[in-house]
């Protein structure tokens, strides 16, 4: 395993399904990341603050900043949660 804690790490791919956040806990036995998610697209923004478990492989290290300026990425904010739901209505 070559993840660590703390390290921003993704899943998914931008514009389609993206999850980000902060790596809470590692199992190097069983290969299993918790994950801090604060970003998401708007299907997955419920996901947003809560803590979500990951196989280590499907995992990749955010390399350098977020995509958080694209209009179809929800932040650990709730005006912007909020916003992106009266959009979906």
């Amino acid at each position: 395993m070559i993840l660590h804690l703390g390290e921003r790490v993704y899943w998914g791919a931008p514009g389609v399904i993206y999850l980000e956040g902060i790596i809470i806990r590692l199992d190097e036995e069983s290969q299993a990341v918790l994950v801090h998610i604060d970003r998401a697209t708007p299907n997955s923004a419920h996901l947003i603050d809560t803590d979500v478990s990951f196989a280590a492989d499907g995992l990749a290290l955010l390399q350098g900043e977020s995509p958080e300026r694209l209009p179809w990425l929800c932040i650990n904010n709730m005006e912007t949660r909020s916003q992106h739901t009266r959009k979906k209505q």
